[in-house]
């Protein structure tokens, strides 16, 4: 099996996947854009750092501050992606990975809590990022992988790529899961990581589908426009 046409083809249902647009590593390209793998990357990692920073399961949002922060990075990297479109300003791959790191950690603090009430049975009402350490560590995390993603060494294409596609698959399985346990099977049923096995198989078998849904529809509405 050919590994690297897989990670593409989970590229391929969620990017553009122009080379001008993408970074890459000993002649291998990554498979998503600079901007996408910053929004995923930073995705992933930011819910490892909340995952470990918070293990007794709050569910209260981020503070006010905390929350405009995040609002503003995605609005920043919204105006950069629709003006360079229109050719209003050039931007390049330092820019939109840039930008896509701190929208990808910004979406973490809202899903976080929320399904940390969704899925277990008891959580804890404190809010999330409260201190100094927790926020300066959360907020260091874009400066740290712009960093390890332009060291632009050989060895990465080893397993950047997987990683990359790992980090849009987790993404589309985290989603699914806040649907999941919406259910009321699974709805604040959880006490332990046993009873969580089943909704996140179901979230990992439908972000399968996703992903194939996504890119079959790309294909359909390329062969239409041409």
């Amino acid at each position: 099996m050919n590994f690297n046409n897989l990670f593409n083809s989970i590229g391929f249902a969620v990017c553009h996947q122009i080379k001008l647009r993408t970074l890459s590593y000993g002649g291998v390209y990554l498979p998503v854009c600079a901007r996408d793998t910053g929004i995923y990357m930073g995705f992933l990692f930011a819910f490892v750092y909340l995952w470990t920073t918070h293990r007794k399961k709050q569910n209260g949002l981020p503070g006010l501050w905390v929350s405009l922060v995040a609002i503003i990075f995605v609005v920043i990297m919204a105006i950069d992606g629709f003006t360079s479109y229109l050719g209003i300003h050039e931007t390049n791959n330092y820019i939109r990975l840039i930008t896509g790191l701190v929208t990808g950690i910004s979406l973490p603090i809202f899903i976080f809590p929320i399904l940390n009430f969704q899925v277990w049975e008891t959580s804890t009402d404190e809010r999330i990022l409260r201190g100094a350490w927790k926020n300066t560590g959360y907020y260091l995390l874009p400066a740290v992988l712009f960093l390890i993603l332009n060291l632009n060494v050989s060895f990465f294409r080893f397993f950047l790529p997987a990683l990359v596609a790992f980090s849009v698959y987790f993404s589309f399985v985290t989603i699914s899961l806040l649907v999941v346990t919406l259910l009321p099977w699974w709805n604040m049923k959880a006490r332990g990581v046993k009873q969580m096995i089943v909704p996140v198989l179901v979230s990992m078998a439908l972000a399968v589908g996703e992903l194939y849904a996504a890119a079959y529809m790309k294909i359909l509405l390329d062969r239409l426009i041409g």
